[in-house]
């Protein structure tokens, strides 16, 4: 059973209609009962708006700890999108400020090693006019797939689109380096696609990204 985390954020239904088409004969939930995630063979978690809501809305629905048993102890084959990603790393620069007006940082999982970053026109190498590169990245862009990096880009091209929308990003870094399988440039290149053990995470939407998205789906309920 796929089970696709219903922890009050994300695109659930968008989520779910895709897998179903892509894999038709998949038995696939959405659920919000931890009974359920330890079950599953497959888990989706999905992500949408604001980390640092997202990671209050995982904490009152009572699922974290499952959904650390089950990532970390039953090694199910996991994939974030999205927010979903980046909940998977230690923390990020979104928060509240304190009262010197500095950031205090979002905790995340901390499955994973590693800070998301914040978009900053000042990082951006401007190649193009200044309008080219708004905040949030929104659209559609290509990626820079990593070499024999993974099995979900089977039948996916080097340079293919998919459609993202964020405001904060992953760095490719010493921390981060060993995890990237896939880049993307938006005036700075970023890691859009991470993958370790038996997790897999996009920054991008598959489910907005029209047939190589539905591929993806494809090949995530394919991995044991």
């Amino acid at each position: 059973m796929i089970i696709i985390v219903d922890y009050g954020m994300g695109n659930l239904h968008s989520v779910k209609r895709a897998l179903q088409y892509a894999a038709p004969n998949s038995n696939i939930k959405i659920s919000s009962e931890a009974s359920e995630l330890e079950k599953a063979s497959h888990i989706i978690l999905p992500g949408q708006g604001g980390m640092a809501d997202c990671m209050k809305a995982l904490k009152y629905s009572n699922l974290k700890d499952s959904l650390l048993n089950v990532i970390l102890n039953k090694k199910v084959p996991t994939l974030g999108i999205c927010v979903g990603m980046q909940m998977l790393f230690e923390q990020s620069d979104e928060g509240k400020k304190d009262n010197h007006g500095n950031i205090i940082p979002t905790l995340g999982l901390g499955i994973l090693k590693g800070k998301i970053k914040k978009f900053d026109v000042q990082d951006i190498k401007h190649t193009q006019p200044m309008d080219v590169y708004k905040i949030p990245h929104m659209g559609w862009n290509t990626i820079k797939i990593k070499p024999n990096s993974s099995k979900i880009w089977g039948n996916i091209q080097d340079d293919s689109y998919f459609y993202f929308i964020h405001s904060y990003y992953l760095p490719i870094d010493q921390q981060t380096q060993n995890y990237a399988i896939a880049s993307c440039n938006y005036g700075i290149e970023f890691a859009c696609a991470v993958a370790y053990q038996n997790i897999i995470a996009t920054q991008f939407h598959p489910e907005k990204s029209a047939e190589v998205g539905l591929q993806l789906y494809r090949n995530f309920i394919n991995l044991a």
